[in-house]
């Protein structure tokens, strides 16, 4: 730190005069250099200092010990807890006398001399500091911090009697989620059959403008793959995060405008570990993660402008550190931990403690991600609305999709609770759970070409069933099933892919053996092998046109024709179902109404 004579060097002789006054010390000096030396001197007389922050109020003296501990501090977070430090000039400070008129702890430490201000540059950012000269505060006594042996409260309370009651009954089950275990297999497994160009921009999360973040340029999943994987994935608002983990633990790669391409030599060894070791992985990638910027994810706030960043793994951290202190296994109270991070560690993801810089707004309801119209989220008054939700949402979104913990399912008080898989991560327990993994399950199979997964059955055999079968959406009851259907289809995709019938039945011998299915499946296998579809039996609806002339037009018209099936006579066509909601919108744009309800009884 600058010495106390630097300090002094900045001051007007007014200032020395009055700091003089303060210290009990008359000043003969003439101009401001030789007052500087003559107030430097008595200031830095061991007893004199001494005895100065011994009288200061209590607050001011607990204010100098907080700054001469560390030796400085940034001027707004300094400011922000024991008052500010009001800019005045000379005129100003004569005629409203602010080291005698309720000085803040802040103004009493300045017009005594004891504390500069001056800019440093941290960890990349030039920011203003309040600072102790090194000179003097090696003379001053500063009581250490609270002892470390005795360990602090933990960071808020557990839930109410009632609520922590109404959560365990309605959480009944396993204690901790493999969902995203789960669900990083089939992700792997959809970009592996289904050829998928990287979108550069985010598309996932459709901000815009483009977050001023790590990450916010990364490439990603075009709208229609996404919304086709909702179907599959059991935690599918979760995708942007799992795609940025598996692209960090290296099992993808990517380019803008170019397929994703999984890494062989990575991804077999991933399926083939436990469940409880990929779940171990993800968080890992996660907590570790510069990439993954919680930040901009959550709902209700929009961004703008290109000259802030945030830093969103350290910010990370510093709500896990304060998590770890959570008992595990205890309904805790949501707005209790975070009451108390804002208590403890007010600026986790501001280190400067500026709440001014960042070009934060509230979104529109109808827009919750795009800077249109919202006010600005400024100043520590905003820290609930942006710092706070921040927290909540890290606690009901990754921290839940991950296994990490359980979110109480009761409106009276929110709650959650860290799993053994939270308490892992924090270092509170082992990863027992690999040294453990779950029973093997068989696949079980039905003589129509029906495959049902177990959760708990190989992920690699799961993984290679999807390159063989159409998907179908995942089964609740009773414990998660994928199921899979064998079909022409999908059989003749794996026929171009080098993938033979006499393989498939091999592999289903070994992920089914002994089933009692098995004889009739591999004989229709190879029929199939033979002959060919035979039979096919469609889920479509039927478009009606009013004369053949209006279906040819169809035929012909670029916007439509990929969305019209076989013909059923002069002037009617076959649709797929799940296409006919955009054959609807699409006849529309051409200014065809359409008559009739779109499949499951929806209309247009």
């Amino acid at each position: 730190m600058p010495d106390l004579r630097r300090v002094l060097a900045d001051h007007d002789l007014a200032l020395l005069r009055l700091i003089a006054e303060l210290w009990g010390q008359g000043l003969a000096a003439g101009s401001q250099r030789e007052a500087v030396d003559e107030l430097a001197a008595a200031m830095l007389q061991p007893e004199r200092a001494a005895a100065l922050v011994a009288d200061l109020p209590p607050a001011a003296r607990a204010a100098f010990e907080t700054l001469a501990r560390p030796g400085r501090q940034p001027l707004a977070a300094f400011a922000r807890r024991h008052g500010e430090l009001r800019a005045m000039g000379p005129a100003r400070r004569d005629r409203e006398k602010p080291w005698a008129n309720a000085p803040t702890a802040t103004e009493t430490l300045w017009y005594r001399g004891l504390i500069g201000r001056a800019f440093f540059s941290e960890a990349g950012r030039h920011e203003e500091y309040l600072f102790v000269p090194d000179d003097l505060r090696s003379l001053v006594y500063v009581a250490p911090a609270a002892d470390a042996a005795v360990p602090a409260a933990p960071p808020g309370r557990p839930l109410l009697p009632s609520a922590a009651s109404a959560a365990n009954v309605a959480s009944a089950g396993p204690p901790a989620s493999l969902a995203a275990a789960d669900d990083s297999v089939t992700l792997l497994a959809y970009l592996q059959v289904i050829t998928v160009r990287a979108e550069a921009g985010g598309a996932l999360d459709q901000r815009s403008p483009a977050p001023p973040a790590p990450g916010s340029d990364a490439p990603a999943l075009p709208a229609r793959h996404a919304e086709a994987l909702a179907r599959y994935l059991r935690q599918p608002e979760a995708l942007p995060l799992y795609l940025t983990l598996l692209r960090a633990l290296g099992l993808l790669t990517e380019a803008a405008r170019e397929p994703f391409q999984l890494i062989p030599e990575k991804v077999q060894p991933y399926l083939q570990a436990s469940p409880a070791a990929r779940l171990r992985a993800l968080a890992e990638a996660w907590r570790g993660s510069p990439d993954w910027n919680d930040l901009l994810h959550v709902p209700g706030l929009a961004f703008e402008g290109v000259g802030w960043r945030n830093d969103p793994l350290a910010a990370r951290q510093a709500v896990l550190a304060l998590l770890a202190a959570v008992p595990a296994g205890v309904w805790w109270s949501t707005p209790a931990f975070v009451t108390a991070l804002k208590d403890r560690q007010p600026d986790f993801q501001r280190p400067a403690g500026d709440y001014d810089s960042w070009y934060i707004r509230a979104a529109l309801p109808a827009q919750p991600h795009r800077a249109a119209g919202g006010a600005y989220l400024r100043g520590f008054e905003n820290w609930d609305r942006v710092d706070g939700a921040l927290v909540r949402w890290l606690i009901g979104q990754p921290l839940r999709w991950l296994g990490l913990v359980e979110v109480a399912p009761t409106a009276a008080e929110p709650g959650f609770r860290l799993t053994p898989y939270g308490a892992a991560l924090l270092d509170r327990a082992a990863w027992d759970a690999d040294a453990d993994p779950s029973p093997v399950a068989a696949l079980d199979l039905d003589p129509t070409g029906l495959v049902r997964v177990p959760g708990a059955a190989p992920a690699y055999d799961r993984f290679q069933l999807a390159r063989l079968t159409d998907w179908l959406p995942p089964e609740a009851a009773g414990g998660v099933v994928y199921p899979y259907r064998l079909s022409p289809a999908a059989l003749a995709r794996a026929a171009r892919k080098g993938i033979t019938v006499p393989r498939i039945i091999q592999f289903l011998e070994r992920a089914a053996a002994g089933h009692s299915a098995l004889p009739a499946l591999a004989a229709a296998l190879r029929r199939w092998e033979h002959n060919g579809p035979e039979a096919a039996l469609l889920d479509t609806v039927v478009l009606r046109l009013a004369t053949p002339e209006v279906l040819d037009l169809l035929r012909r018209t670029p916007s439509v024709r990929d969305l019209l099936g076989e013909s059923l006579g002069p002037a009617a066509v076959a649709v797929r179902r799940e296409r006919a909601g955009e054959l609807r919108a699409a006849l529309a744009a051409l200014g065809l109404l359409t008559d009739g309800d779109l499949p499951g009884g929806a209309r247009a």
